[in-house]
């Protein structure tokens, strides 16, 4: 295809301008990412109005000089297209679905909107949209299995969309629902999902980003850290508080669990290093449990009672991710 694509056109190189765009939106962007040549090829058929679909069949003539006129346009909008996402701390170790991001390209490309570049209410409220969006659908693998049909369904609700549209995060959903025959959007079931997430988890950092107000991830190194270290779960710690072995064998099964996880700035986490979670809590400001949505009992906070500080938080998890469904900022106009 690439070939076919290469003799055709005749303003650009099209393997010189493909492969260098992999390479620069992979290798030179906010973080790394790992966009393939057949992503791009697809992309652009999508993006040029021509059947998305990867086949041979769709590189007619006519289809292969529609993509050479629209390829400056293709060009800058999967620039910023991947700039935004990797705001938010997508890229390469947790976009599970480079399809996912395919609604998003055709947004920016249709309504010739840059949400980066200036801190207006419009372009706040849309990114945040597009973030909620775009990690619901990983979350629910949206876009697993036969993507080829639903991108076409997310690409009809996409073209109605105007310069100065919200990104319609309700009506994609509402209608990704009614394709897969299972929920697209952030509801109980998803919430219940993130909890089962663990340490080490591709989609485990999204998921976290979820419990915080901030919304630009990608630009402050964030580690995912662990609320009570491994240091005081590991069986000789446990074994010389006179824990009993089914006891310790609870605990342990907890240590990565999703409610005993956060997200620390790296210079925080290496504060913390394997400090108790009793005796660094006592440095923090006010605000840092609220923050970081974990119970303020007192006596959840030792390592005997990880079991009941696992439930209360994941508690209050359900109650962060629930308000979530229901932002009327986001709501508004749609």
């Amino acid at each position: 295809m690439m070939s076919m694509i290469s003799s055709r056109w005749t303003q650009f190189s099209a393997r010189e301008e493909i492969v260098n765009l992999v390479q620069e939106i992979n290798i030179e962007g906010l973080r790394r990412n790992a966009v393939t040549r057949d992503y791009v090829i697809k992309a652009a058929l999508l993006l040029s109005g021509l059947n998305h679909q990867y086949q041979v069949r769709n590189l007619t003539l006519a289809n292969i000089d529609a993509m050479q006129a629209a390829w400056t346009k293709v060009k800058k909008t999967l620039r910023s297209t991947f700039a935004l996402l990797n705001t938010f701390g997508l890229d390469e170790t947790n976009l599970t679905s480079l399809n996912a991001t395919l609604p998003v390209a055709q947004y920016l490309h249709l309504t010739g909107h840059d949400l980066l570049a200036q801190d207006t209410p419009f372009n706040v409220m849309n990114a945040e949209r597009i973030r909620r969006w775009i990690i619901a659908a990983l979350l629910n693998t949206v876009f697993g299995g036969a993507s080829d049909s639903t991108i076409t369904v997310a690409r009809r609700v996409i073209e109605k969309t105007k310069p100065g549209d919200d990104f319609p995060f309700l009506e994609l959903n509402a209608e990704l629902s009614r394709h897969l025959r299972r929920s697209a959007a952030f509801e109980d079931s998803t919430i219940e999902n993130v909890l089962q997430l663990r340490y080490g988890q591709k989609l485990t950092f999204l998921a976290l980003t979820l419990l915080y107000e901030e919304h630009r991830w990608g630009q402050i190194p964030h580690h995912v850290d662990h609320i009570f270290p491994h240091s005081a779960l590991s069986r000789a710690s446990l074994m010389s508080l006179n824990v009993s072995q089914t006891k310790i064998d609870e605990l342990q099964r907890l240590e990565n669990c999703f409610a005993n996880l956060e997200l620390l700035s790296a210079p925080e986490n290496l504060e913390k290093n394997a400090q108790p979670f009793s005796a660094w809590i006592r440095t923090r400001d006010s605000g840092f449990l609220a923050r970081h949505s974990i119970p303020e009992a007192e006596n959840l906070r030792t390592i005997l009672m990880l079991p009941n500080f696992v439930a209360a938080r994941e508690k209050l998890i359900r109650e962060r991710l629930r308000k979530l469904q229901f932002d009327p900022a986001l709501l508004q106009d749609a």
